[in-house]
């Protein structure tokens, strides 16, 4: 029989554990899109195919982005995002999203993705020219709730080897230098057309994805570059990316964390 090791439980979620009770207090839930258009938010758009220049900022002519009926559409059709003009820090945000039918080059032939970009920081279009600097809860089909590290931030992660890359492992030893993607601990999305439930909660430097209220990826000690330091990344944007694929949001809303 082969050994299979086992771990502690690690210091810093102990540690988390033992803070709870500083952090249970929740404000109200508060809508961050009031149902009929983008008032708090603002967008940015890359190259339409076959341009040179980026369409820039709240510039959409063909409405890649649109509110009616109390739902946020994303057509997909250019690569962008639409980004909260405030800063939120120690927040619990809660959204649904399910996937639409159409798909636009370069994704026609892979899977249907999008994301969640959490601290957004910095200028629009850092990321390739179409995101912000920001930690990204994944929203794809297959792999909604993983982390990708956009543009610059780094995380602790408790996490294995995975395809050149990590894994996250509750029960896992320490990465300290996490960079790029982190792959979530589990699948639990629903089948497409359905609406899934996402969760992101910031406390501090820790930040928690929740996927259809499956816990699926624990990120510590978040930080990023300021003027040749490191810094704590605790605060920032909220941006939903447009990443080749129609997406619809919902009932995305925000809950302010109080000690």
């Amino acid at each position: 029989m082969r050994m299979i090791p086992r771990f502690s439980t690690p210091a810093w979620l102990l540690l988390i554990a033992a803070l709870a009770p500083a952090w249970a207090a929740e404000g109200p839930w508060q809508p961050l899109l009031n149902g009929t258009d983008l008032q708090g938010w603002e967008t940015w758009l890359n190259k339409p195919a076959g341009a040179s220049e980026p369409l820039g900022l709240n510039h959409d002519p063909d409405h890649v982005f649109s509110v009616s009926d109390g739902c946020l559409h994303i057509t997909g059709q250019v690569f962008g995002g639409v980004s909260t003009l405030a800063e939120y820090g120690d927040y619990h945000l809660r959204l649904e999203q399910r996937w639409g039918d159409k798909k636009w080059a370069p994704r026609l032939d892979v899977v249907r993705d999008s994301g969640i970009c959490y601290h957004g920081t910095g200028p629009h279009g850092a990321a390739y020219g179409n995101w912000l600097s920001s930690i990204e809860c994944q929203i794809q089909e297959g792999d909604t709730g993983d982390c990708w590290l956009v543009a610059g931030p780094r995380v602790e992660v408790h996490a294995v080897p995975h395809e050149k890359a990590w894994e996250y492992r509750s029960d896992a030893p320490l990465v300290g230098e996490a960079k790029d993607r982190i792959y979530k601990s589990a699948t639990n999305e629903k089948p497409l057309g359905e609406w899934n439930v996402i969760e992101v909660i910031c406390r501090g430097d820790t930040c928690t994805h929740i996927v259809n209220g499956t816990t699926v990826m624990v990120l510590g000690h978040a930080r990023h570059v300021v003027a040749g330091k490191d810094e704590p990344l605790t605060r920032g944007r909220i941006q939903l990316q447009s990443e080749g694929a129609e997406v619809w949001y919902r009932k995305v809303e925000i809950s302010l964390l109080t000690p």
